[in-house]
């Protein structure tokens, strides 16, 4: 068997597009969910508040092996574990999360206030 001679810049270009993140065809987002953050006081929410804006991204993280909550789903800012998509708000999500679907969360809101269920809201889309 003859090894394939590929042109270097034909190797560049490969690896290049290899390394880009993938993009949906269409580039639609829809809505699945507005929610708030829940465990705000048990995680590092308080610690990087004054850091946080409206608008800005977050992580979702699912934790299948979480004793508390099958279909658990951490929220991180950064690298700052802030907390969790509410118990009775998740299942859905996670059930979308392990199909391999690719959801997004923003910061729509921060309310300087002593409940912590009402100082962050988040919304989470789905890219389609």
């Amino acid at each position: 068997m003859q090894a394939q001679i590929i042109p270097f810049n034909a190797l560049v270009r490969r690896t290049r597009a290899l390394l880009q993140p993938k993009r949906a065809r269409h580039g639609r987002t829809t809505l699945l969910q507005e929610s708030p953050l829940a465990g705000f006081d048990h995680h590092r929410a308080p610690a990087v508040w004054c850091f946080m804006q409206e608008g800005d991204p977050l992580r979702l993280v699912r934790e299948h092996l979480n004793p508390h909550d099958p279909n658990a789903i951490a929220v991180w800012f950064k690298n700052e574990k802030l907390g969790y998509i509410p118990k009775k708000e998740n299942a859905t999500l996670a059930q979308l999360m392990d199909r391999g679907h690719r959801l997004e969360a923003r910061i729509i809101r921060l309310l300087h206030t002593d409940n912590p269920w009402r100082r962050v809201r988040l919304r989470v889309v789905m890219t389609v």
